[in-house]
């Protein structure tokens, strides 16, 4: 089946192949010259004779191997359990969709964030594809505390720190005087900061209605946009002082972009993240009879909001997954506690044909803003080297699809261990139909190799 692997020559060339090439900005026939584990050149139009291996994919597009960038696979939860997805599940749902590399994170339970890398690297040991991980900073003790994680991930070769404005009541959240010392540092150490943006006093203020304390239906009232918009204003604000790198992640309201996008107009070093469900849902997913199937967080919000986030997403900087499966038992024994049912939805693999149905055939994006917000963008704020492009020196990440097949979500054809999807039913455009990593074929025609491994990328 995976052919290519047993041929002994060290080159392969991609022959009749698409690319969409950036200085033109047009779709190109092409042949792609692999050797080794990297792009060797790429050849436009009339291709020299070469001895290598060819594969002739006329009628196919190439893109440079997606990056996932927010994933949560083998997530500890209370009780000593985990969420559905573990790392090969995970990785096999990320190369069913184009996904090369995906960002998770460390579970930031060691002050010593060197162990924490260690403990999720032995984890995610089996991943098909390959990784990299964001450090979480938690049950933050004051300055001297901070500065020293500070200077293990810059030890380390850490690139980013994920913080969270709320969840108080767990001990993920960085109050204001935290977050002035880990600005601090970020900004001396080089480091981007990813925040998970939502104001805990706004949120615990409208949990005092009681009424609104289980019902999944008020999930979009108690964690409600302007929690959001304000929260983001004011870390904004306070960055004034440190000019620290600051990634937003998932972010739901078009009003929290365009507060951001100001910012960096203003020469900010601002990112802006999204996810598939704030394009694909609106609140009236919360008047559904299974709405406890739809919970994330942050929720998802008007009709309005949701078009106006589809007609900005050229103003984004990164679409991620925010990825965190779980089954229809996790979530059901607590469909009437808001408070305590699981938050998450499985979207990794679903990741490029919801942006490009969405985004490319509506016209709102072209095919170089998609290989922007999907590849790219990820590779750059995050240092990955060698990643995200094609061109020569870049790895051979190569997702090659058919964008003319379509097909209709259904969660039994997904490889998220999660026994439903959010977007069965739905209707897609564009199949995978080959994945390289790194030079090596690993999908082929919804074939997944199992004699490939992926690798920590530093």
């Amino acid at each position: 089946m995976f052919y290519l692997q047993a041929r002994k020559v060290n080159k392969t060339l991609l022959k009749n192949i698409k690319i969409f090439e950036t200085k033109t900005q047009k779709i190109l026939n092409s042949s792609v010259l692999i050797k080794g584990e990297f792009i060797e050149d790429i050849f436009y139009g009339h291709t020299p004779p070469i001895n290598c291996n060819l594969v002739d994919l006329k009628g196919y597009i190439a893109f440079p191997g997606f990056i996932d960038s927010h994933t949560h696979f083998k997530l500890k939860l209370e009780d000593n359990k985990f969420n559905s997805d573990d790392f090969i599940s995970g990785s096999k749902s990320c190369i069913s969709g184009g996904i090369t590399t995906f960002i998770d994170f460390t579970d930031g339970d060691y002050i010593d964030c060197e162990k924490d890398l260690n403990k999720r690297i032995k984890e995610a040991k089996g991943s098909l594809c390959d990784y990299s991980f964001h450090f979480v900073l938690k049950n933050l003790k004051g300055k001297k505390d901070i500065d020293y994680r500070f200077k293990i991930l810059n030890d380390i070769g850490a690139k980013s720190v994920k913080i969270f404005t709320t969840y108080k009541n767990r001990g993920l959240m960085s109050d204001e005087e935290s977050m002035c010392f880990i600005l601090q540092n970020a900004a001396k150490f080089d480091k981007v900061v990813l925040i998970h943006a939502e104001s805990d006093s706004i949120i615990n203020y409208n949990l005092c209605d009681n009424k609104y304390i289980k019902k999944i239906s008020y999930h979009n009232i108690i964690r409600n946009e302007f929690s959001e918009v304000y929260e983001i204003s004011k870390i904004l604000k306070l960055n004034e002082k440190f000019r620290a790198k600051i990634y937003f992640v998932h972010i739901s309201s078009a009003k929290s972009l365009e507060v951001i996008n100001k910012y960096k107009e203003s020469g900010f070093e601002v990112y802006a993240e999204t996810c598939p469900q704030y394009i694909l849902f609106d609140e009236s997913i919360y008047k559904r009879k299974d709405n406890y199937l739809y919970t994330f967080t942050p929720p998802v919000r008007t009709l309005k909001n949701r078009i106006d986030m589809i007609n900005n997403l050229k103003n984004f900087d990164v679409i991620a997954s925010d990825s965190c499966a779980f089954n229809i038992e996790d979530k059901i024994k607590f469909k009437d506690n808001l408070q305590k049912i699981p938050m998450g939805v499985a979207s990794t693999q679903l990741l490029f044909p919801i942006l490009y149905t969405y985004g490319v055939k509506t016209k709102k994006i072209g095919f170089d803003r998609l290989i922007s917000l999907l590849s790219a963008n990820p590779a750059n704020i995050f240092k990955l080297k060698n990643k995200g492009g094609l061109g020569k020196k870049f790895y051979a990440d190569i997702s090659i699809f058919s964008l003319d097949e379509s097909f209709i979500v259904n969660h039994n054809n997904l490889s998220h261990k999660s026994d439903y999807s959010v977007y069965d039913g739905i209707k897609l455009y564009g199949k995978l139909k080959y994945l390289f990593l790194r030079g090596r074929l690993i999908f082929k025609e919804g074939k997944i190799s199992n004699d490939f491994k992926g690798k920590f990328i530093c």
